[in-house]
């Protein structure tokens, strides 16, 4: 169930140079998801146990991975059960492929990685390693080089080469302190 009014993410499409057409339709998409309407798949998550519904359509346009799964024998069951990826981090990117923005906090920014990367959400991925850049602190430098090392993401890889390029001073004195990177 969604814990938000995706129209709340949608961007503003009325302040758009969008057809009129174009903006109904989009906020049709945003009224279907949060009242549930059309829904032809749930996704019954096990960490913690959650069931979140959506559609097919919507989804498979977002991502590859929705695409492929749907495509496939495993996509065809009205209930399909998903034991990889967190709940919050898989209903938040869900949201994702309705509004093209996530909600991300320090908190949740490593599940949300790792549900985008696996989801095959790019666009999410590159929020996810803007929002870690935009918070970097001595706390979360070490966190994120743990997360890249863990996820091998080529993109927070880049980020944090030019980070430290950028801030090697402050880089150094952190690695001083610590002992590591």
């Amino acid at each position: 169930m969604a814990t938000n009014s995706t129209r709340q993410l949608l961007p503003d499409v009325n302040g758009h140079d969008l057809p009129h057409f174009i903006k109904k339709v989009l906020n049709n998409i945003c009224d279907f998801y949060d009242e549930q309407d059309l829904i032809d798949v749930t996704f019954k998550l096990s960490n913690p146990t959650a069931m979140i519904p959506a559609h097919r359509l919507i989804l498979s346009a977002a991502s590859p991975y929705f695409k492929d799964l749907f495509k496939s024998d495993k996509g065809l069951t009205p209930v399909i059960e998903v034991n990889d990826i967190d709940s919050d981090a898989f209903e938040r990117s869900i949201t994702f492929c309705y509004t093209g923005k996530a909600l991300i906090t320090i908190e949740n920014v490593d599940a949300m990685l790792k549900a985008a990367i696996y989801l095959k959400l790019d666009e999410a991925v590159v929020a996810c390693v803007d929002y870690i850049l935009q918070h970097i602190t001595e706390y979360t430098l070490q966190r994120a080089y743990c997360l890249e090392r863990e996820t091998q993401c080529v993109s927070l890889q880049e980020k944090l080469l030019e980070y430290e390029v950028n801030n090697f001073m402050e880089v150094s004195h952190i690695q001083d302190i610590h002992g590591n990177a």
